[in-house]
């Protein structure tokens, strides 16, 4: 009787690992509340956005000053 040898494992980097999603089975109350937790999480998101933008046009008026139509 023989033995087959035991395969050695094979690593595969991360990035070259792929999935694929063919159902997701939710029911509608667990989309809306999922959908209703993202929206909120949305307004810090926004909030945090709005603040670097602000930001980043205090820097170039502070450097550059307003356009001259605008004086």
């Amino acid at each position: 009787m023989s033995t087959l040898p035991t395969p050695t494992p094979v690593y595969v980097p991360a990035s070259t690992r792929q999935s694929v999603v063919t159902d997701v089975d939710m029911s509608i109350f667990a989309m809306c509340r999922f959908m209703v937790k993202w929206a909120i999480a949305a307004i810090p998101a926004f909030i945090i956005l709005w603040i670097v933008a602000f930001a980043a046009f205090a820097f170039i008026y502070a450097f550059l000053g307003l356009p001259s139509h605008l004086h």
